[in-house]
């Protein structure tokens, strides 16, 4: 009975999608490093410390408790990164807001479809009461 009370009370919890939208981004930690996951980049972003260093400064002691809540109130599977690519060519931009859908390119609409599936999943499985 415990372990059902457990696994819904979880199915309640919120779920965190972050879409990241980024041209320039390399999915690497490090500049000759190998690429990484969507999932690896979060993890990394969320990256915090057990134990700072003396005469760290406020900001990064409040950053570090920030990354450390994150990680505990959305662990894994209760998380998920959405890459998108550029949606359109630089000089469409100005005009993106009067674009078709059909219009921007390939790449963009194939990640957009991917990860709206992903959602409709992750909702579809969650209980609205």
């Amino acid at each position: 009975a415990r372990d059902e009370d457990i696994t819904a009370f979880e199915s309640r919890m919120p779920f965190f999608a972050w879409v990241v939208r980024d041209a320039a981004l390399e999915m690497r930690l490090t500049a000759d490093g190998p690429l990484i996951t969507p999932a690896q980049y979060l993890d990394a972003a969320w990256e915090f410390s057990e134990t700072l260093p003396r005469g760290t400064s406020a900001a990064a002691r409040d950053r570090n408790e920030l990354h450390r809540s994150l990680q505990a109130y959305f662990p894994p599977g209760r998380r998920v990164v959405f890459m998108l690519s550029q949606p359109t060519a630089a000089e469409n931009f100005r005009r993106i807001k009067d674009m078709l859908y059909e219009e921007l390119e390939p790449t963009f609409q194939e990640q957009m479809t991917a990860a709206c599936a992903e959602l409709m999943q992750v909702l579809a499985a969650r209980p609205f009461a």
